[in-house]
């Protein structure tokens, strides 16, 4: 049994708000108080910012950081209790055990966060290596607070205490749990599936169960590799090591889920050294994959800016299969990778490819922007203008998508930068006829200004109070209040 340990009351989860109004409180006031000592005989003048006059309620005292006279003077009020819980994690947190006796029996005064004081025990428990009780003392938030945000991390240190102290039974039953989880989304917590795989894996080894340590340390090298930290992937080639595997015995699909899992978490230079290992095998064997492998190489080598590379590779995707629904992604990277290259004349010639394409207008949009942005840069407007306006002649009558926003919003721009104020106010309307776009205020505010330009006073302020009504904390809002002389 645990000797240390909190009693736990009922626990209904409160409403979400109510504690974040506590915790921000508790977070504003132990801001103040790091690293310093927070209980003293006296008071001390590095635990205060600015204290001219000496506090004289509990809560003044609290928010002043003065600690030691909350504890003492108002020992029976809630801000005491808060004070003991800032104390105790905070010494905990510098791996001083006394932090236990300033948490104990604060469960039942602080029921919004009897969940965070059990987790701070058990921390300190852990601290101290005694891993028994720490395994028990994670296991009660698991057990008293199903919807506290810490139960995921607290069955995975009990795992790990279990591991620790030498029970890998106990540790396998816990382990497997967050292992086998799938959170809805990824979060903090996310990185304990391959951390707690690899003990089940090392648990499953001692136990000379290597068919399930096997399977175990695949799918970690698998499917969880963009989670790995170093000290783990060191731990995970190790652990093939022992059972005389390495990744060189990668089935084909496995290869394809690993450079998958790395570009799908944003981790593009692992991806596109993955996808190229992948590619050798795929290409050669025709794999189901292997285009869609060699378009998502490109992508990662594009936002990587290695972009000679991935202007060979997009170029030899597109060769391959032209016209399938797979490589219209494609084109838009190539076209993409063209203007960062500054090659006009490729991606003249990929916009006129397209049209004869069988792809939805929405790609043909997309290359023409690109294109029109290039022919900007070559400070021909005239020229831009005319890709633009063709690019909103092919998306007549399909749903107005981010390509189709990003066209009217340069046609819009280009036309007022050129005086043709009235041009400039159509395509501004026309961005103001899809009201989820994220143009709007700026479409807003600049129709405005054309207005204006245009002797249409009364529309332009009509214009401008209509921004402000909508958006009145945004940027453009401001600017208006600013340009109209109008108060904050």
């Amino acid at each position: 049994m645990l000797s240390k340990t909190v009693k736990f009351p009922c626990y209904n989860a409160p409403m979400w708000y109510v504690r974040a109004v506590f915790w921000s409180v508790i977070v504003v006031s132990f801001l103040g108080i790091l690293p310093v000592p927070v209980l003293g005989n006296a008071h001390s003048d590095t635990m205060t910012i600015d204290q001219p006059q000496p506090c004289v309620t509990a809560q003044a005292c609290f928010e002043s950081r003065d600690l030691s006279v909350v504890v003492t003077q108002f020992p029976d009020s809630i801000w005491a209790s808060r004070a003991h819980f800032l104390v105790g994690t905070q010494l905990i947190e510098h791996g001083d055990p006394a932090g236990r006796s300033s948490l104990e029996h604060l469960s039942d005064k602080l029921p919004l966060v009897a969940d965070y004081v059990q987790w701070s025990l058990a921390n300190s428990l852990f601290i101290e290596d005694n891993f028994r009780q720490a395994a028990l003392a994670y296991r009660l938030i698991s057990q008293h607070f199903h919807d506290s945000p810490l139960i995921r991390r607290a069955r995975y240190f009990e795992g790990v205490s279990w591991y620790r102290f030498g029970d890998c039974k106990s540790a396998q039953i816990t382990l497997a749990v967050v292992f086998d989880g799938h959170p809805a989304h990824a979060d903090v917590a996310s990185g304990l599936r391959p951390a707690s795989g690899l003990l089940l894996a090392y648990c499953y080894l001692q136990g000379g169960n290597k068919e399930d340590a096997a399977d175990i340390l695949w799918r970690v090298w698998t499917d969880m590799p963009h989670l790995l930290r170093e000290e783990d992937r060191q731990a995970a080639l190790t652990a093939f090591g022992k059972l005389g595997i390495s990744s060189e015995h990668a089935t084909i699909d496995q290869l394809w889920r690993r450079a998958s899992a790395f570009f799908d978490a944003g981790q593009y230079s692992k991806a596109a050294d993955a996808f190229t290992v992948y590619l050798r095998v795929a290409i050669t064997q025709n794999h189901i994959h292997s285009v869609d492998g060699q378009i998502k190489r490109g992508i990662a080598l594009v936002k990587t800016r290695r972009l000679a590379e991935a202007r060979i590779v997009l170029e030899n995707a597109i060769q391959h299969t032209p016209s399938d629904d797979v490589t219209r992604e494609a084109y838009v990277w190539l076209a993409r990778t063209y203007l960062r290259l500054g090659d006009g004349e490729q991606l003249q010639s990929l916009s006129q490819q397209v049209a004869t394409l069988s792809f939805p207008p929405s790609t043909h949009v997309s290359i023409l922007y690109f294109l029109g942005l290039w022919q900007e840069d070559q400070q021909g407007m005239v020229e831009a203008r005319g890709t633009y306006q063709c690019a909103m002649e092919t998306a007549i009558g399909v749903h107005a998508g981010v390509w189709t926003r990003s066209v009217l919003w340069q046609l819009a721009w280009i036309n007022f930068r050129a005086g043709n104020y009235v041009e400039a106010v159509q395509a501004f309307d026309r961005m103001l006829e899809d009201p989820s776009g994220r143009e709007i205020q700026r479409a807003l505010y600049w129709k405005a200004i054309a207005l204006e330009r245009l002797g249409k006073a009364k529309n332009s302020r009509v214009a401008f109070l209509d921004l402000c009504e909508n958006f009145p904390h945004g940027y453009y809002c401001q600017n208006t209040r600013l340009y109209l002389g109008m108060p904050p």
